[in-house]
């Protein structure tokens, strides 16, 4: 009998290795599938909290700097000059600090015309003053 469901010639005791053999073979087959959906199922769970560790920190990040603006704000706006300064240097804001320092420097600027002003308002009076001395003096009629 030569059909495809002929049975092997195996010898006795044969027949039952070849049964534990093919037995094991898919004992291993379920391990192994088992193995792998967990190791699976374990990286798509670590996965996932990675990812929502990333987004609580990025949420709690932009908590933050939405409270720092607020208080910059706040402060900016109730004329706390020391306290915004300190805030920005903290925040290591390098643009408003640049105009900061360029306002800084306006201010002392418009300072120092002021008073070249007023002091050139002061010599003026000065020599007015002396002028008119002078000539009140070249007025008075001597006797």
């Amino acid at each position: 009998s030569s059909g495809i469901n002929a049975e092997w010639p195996l010898r006795p005791g044969k027949k039952q290795r070849h049964q534990e053999f093919l037995n094991a073979v898919l004992q291993h087959v379920k391990e192994f599938r088992d193995h792998h959906r967990q190791t699976q199922h374990k990286t798509l769970k670590i996965a996932k909290a990675v990812r929502i560790y990333h987004e609580n920190a990025e949420r709690e990040e932009k908590k933050e700097r939405e409270r720092i603006e607020k208080e910059r704000l706040k402060r900016l706006m109730s004329e706390d000059e020391e306290g915004y300064r300190k805030l920005i240097d903290e925040k290591k804001d390098k643009r408003l600090l640049q105009l900061l320092a360029q306002t800084d420097e306006f201010i002392k600027d418009m300072t120092n015309m002021v008073r070249k002003h007023q002091e050139d308002l002061r010599d003026a009076r000065m020599k007015k003053k002396e002028k008119s001395t002078d000539c009140d003096s070249a007025l008075i009629p001597l006797l």
